[in-house]
């Protein structure tokens, strides 16, 4: 038998163009990369620290990814109950986006060795055969905005997001003007007070919109009921979701009709579906989210995770053709016309690592096994 090992990267892949919005300005990724090796096999797992979101600094959680990683290798870790038990002997509770991209190369590598695609790991056939993607419109300019309007119309995308804040109508009504039959929501990332979100939606009346995202900042589940009871809008929770304690306080609270679910934010493919579950139960409905910046690694895993979603109300990911000026797998993992795709076949997540590409744009963050362990203590 060959010996397992691990490698750990920090990743930093270079923008097409700036992607804002009213907590962040990115122009390249900033993420976790992490391949477990084994029986000559190679699982492929991503993170996507965002302090901003769950409250992880980037070098923190890469300073307790190498540290899982010992222990992984320490113990002969090769099933997700022993990666729990992992986390929790470390207290990596806090690392979402950690315990997202181990848990992804250790599914991806069960995936390929039992022939199965990832979502057949949990059930024998895909819950939902049919997805459709929407097209997320940052904050722009004007040379953007056109890119973007224009990318809508070539695709015939249906379901539009918007990002907004305090003073945005008129951007939100040009983009109803430019795509008069779309599906058009709004996400604030958190900007608005709840009586101010509520006035900006009614504002906004005339131009339909489908759904509010965030209008309130995290811990403000007071400012969300208001916005969610106001009826002009579902409100969608995501920086306020993150983990099981966070959806019951929005259950609780009656903050939300609509949780948004992104597996770095939410730990993982298990923890993400013990969410949706959790909705379910609630007579919620979900949206499958996304990091803006997110690799093919990422983006296929979403897809993965949608094809155990029976009901997807709002589908994000699959950009990193549009935004990435090289991804890290083979494949192109992009949606076709009416941002139409369907339930991946291939085993495990069924992608191929460009290994030129991680060595060019990868900081080597330690290699992991019996025989050697290279990397910070």
């Amino acid at each position: 038998m060959k010996t397992m090992r691990l490698r750990l990267y920090r990743l930093r892949l270079p923008f097409k163009l700036s992607v804002d919005h009213s907590l962040a300005r990115r122009k390249m990724t900033e993420g976790l990369i992490v391949l477990w090796e084994k029986e000559g096999l190679i699982g492929l797992g991503e993170g996507c620290p965002r302090e901003y979101v769950t409250g992880e600094a980037p070098l923190q959680a890469y300073r307790v990814a190498q540290r899982l990683a010992r222990l992984i290798i320490q113990e002969g870790i090769s099933s997700p109950s022993g990666l729990d038990q992992a986390v929790r002997s470390l207290g990596l509770e806090a690392f979402p986006s950690v315990i997202c991209a181990f848990e992804l190369a250790l599914l991806d590598l069960m995936g390929q060795a039992r022939n199965l695609p990832l979502w057949g790991l949990f059930s024998p056939e895909p819950r939902n055969l049919k997805f459709v993607y929407s097209l997320v419109l940052p904050f722009t300019t004007p040379q953007t905005f056109t890119f973007f309007v224009e990318a809508a119309q070539k695709w015939q995308l249906r379901d539009i997001k918007v990002k907004v804040a305090p003073g945005s109508e008129e951007v939100v009504r040009r983009i109803r003007q430019e795509l008069p039959s779309c599906r058009l929501r709004l996400d604030a990332n958190g900007s608005f007070e709840g009586s101010e979100a509520v006035e900006f939606l009614r504002r906004l009346q005339a131009e339909k919109i489908v759904a509010f995202e965030q209008p309130c900042p995290r811990e403000d589940l007071k400012g969300l009921h208001e916005v969610a009871s106001s009826r002009l809008a579902p409100v969608i929770a995501d920086e306020s979701l993150v983990d099981l304690n966070d959806a019951l306080r929005l259950i609780d609270h009656k903050a939300c009709q609509i949780f948004n679910l992104r597996l770095s934010k939410c730990a993982g493919l298990r923890r993400t579906l013990a969410l949706w579950a959790l909705a379910r139960s609630a007579g919620l409905r979900v949206q499958i989210g996304c990091h803006v910046g997110e690799t093919g690694i990422l983006s296929m895993a979403g897809r993965h995770l949608a094809s155990l979603i029976d009901e997807v109300v709002f589908l994000e990911g699959s950009y990193s053709p549009w935004l990435l000026e090289e991804d890290l797998v083979t494949e192109t993992v992009a949606f076709g016309l009416g941002g139409k795709a369907s339930p991946p076949s291939r085993p495990g997540l069924g992608l191929t690592l460009r290994e030129e590409v991680l060595s060019t744009f990868g900081e080597k963050l330690g290699v992991f096994s019996k025989k050697r362990s290279v990397g910070p203590p």
